[in-house]
């Protein structure tokens, strides 16, 4: 077996790094022998952060890996998802790393995280979904298993997703999802996707979609709420005034 895991103490980082120039079929192979090596890892150190490095270059005193979203890790990842032979190796691994995230968290109540501002998988799922639209509604799912992302960075990648595959039900699924999350009063509906948003569906306040979020929302009751009974369903949206006009009317029919 060629990984080697390696124990970064200042860092707080155990990072597992699998040689990159061979045969990608078994850097998919060791792929799969990480996951359990990083479970029995969670119950040595708990708090370290844990990196699956399949570029074989990790060190921590390579400041090219201080971020992980340009770091010579996320050029191999991009180079794996190129294969198409090895698309459906990568969608069992991602299975197996949903499994055991959603297991941490549900144990721990915390992420595990590569960094402060990055999530284990995060990377490369982000890579797979921008690239593929089949890998959308994966990208969908971990949001359940990744607790208190960067905002600003999955905004980023969500707008690579609706740039690189348009108007399709698996980026809808993805947008209502995020929509019903935060209330629609957020910045990623009114100032992120906006333009992209308007060339696809032209009038989007008054598009199918929208509608869906606020059914969504609507139907969540009491959790968009505040204590003074508002609702925080496109309540407060200035960079965008026809967002709150419209969920207003289409709440004032779902409420009668």
């Amino acid at each position: 077996m060629a990984i080697k895991e390696i124990f970064d103490e200042g860092a707080m980082t155990i990072a597992f790094r699998i040689p990159f120039k061979r045969n990608k079929s078994k850097v998919i192979a060791e792929l799969n022998e990480v996951i359990p090596r990083i479970r029995e890892s969670l119950s040595r150190e708990n708090e370290w952060y844990r990196v699956v490095d399949i570029s074989g270059k990790w060190r921590s005193d390579n400041e090219a890996f201080d971020d992980p979203w340009t770091s010579p890790n996320a050029e191999a990842w991009v180079q794996l998802a190129g294969h198409g032979e090895f698309l459906e190796g990568l969608r069992i691994w991602v299975g197996e790393l949903e499994n055991l995230l959603a297991l941490h968290l549900r144990e721990e109540h915390v992420s595990i995280r590569e960094t402060d501002e990055v999530l284990l998988g995060e990377v490369p799922v982000s890579i797979l979904a921008v690239m593929y639209s089949d890998f959308v509604p994966v990208f969908t799912r971990f949001l359940d298993v990744w607790d208190d992302p960067n905002l600003d960075q999955q905004y980023s990648v969500v707008a690579e997703i609706v740039q690189s595959h348009g108007r399709c039900q698996e980026v809808e699924d993805l947008l209502v999802k995020l929509a019903a999350h935060e209330g629609g009063d957020g910045d990623l509906i009114q100032s992120v996707l906006r333009p992209q948003l308007e060339k696809l569906y032209g009038d989007f306040p008054n598009s199918a979609l929208f509608r869906t979020m606020v059914e969504t929302m609507h139907a969540r009751g009491a959790e968009l709420e505040d204590s003074d009974g508002n609702r925080h369903i496109f309540h407060y949206c200035p960079n965008w005034p026809e967002l709150t006009a419209n969920a207003t009317t289409i709440l004032a029919e779902l409420d009668t």
